[in-house]
């Protein structure tokens, strides 16, 4: 099985490393499991935390072009 995840939000609790901003988080991700009589035996997931740790400022932005 495999999943294209849009994950919206706000980030309002002390975690992952930071305490809460309030901003608003949009970005995207996949899962894959591997299923056998319909129980996941392994899972992966990939997600683009590069992208919410930007907005929640916790990483800049880099300058492109420069």
């Amino acid at each position: 099985m495999a999943a294209l995840c849009h994950v919206t939000g706000r980030h309002v609790g002390d975690a992952l490393g930071g305490k809460a901003t309030g901003k608003t988080v949009d970005f995207w991700g996949t899962t894959i499991g591997r299923v056998r009589d319909r129980r996941i035996l392994e899972g992966w997931n990939t997600f683009d935390f590069l992208t919410m740790y930007q907005q929640v400022g916790w990483v800049k932005s880099p300058v492109v072009g420069a």
